[in-house]
């Protein structure tokens, strides 16, 4: 059995924000991915 894990699917999210919308390239981190990934693993202070 194939495990998918579907929350990791932006589909209809806004991947051209920021500067993503001047420069396409096949390679590109959308904005979404990198703040999903800062959020889970940085540490927070109080």
């Amino acid at each position: 059995m194939k495990y998918t894990d579907t929350t990791w699917d932006f589909i209809g999210a806004n991947t051209k924000q920021y500067t993503h919308c001047y420069h396409s390239y096949p390679a590109m981190m959308i904005p979404q991915i990198a703040a999903r990934l800062i959020d889970s693993f940085c540490l927070r202070k109080n």
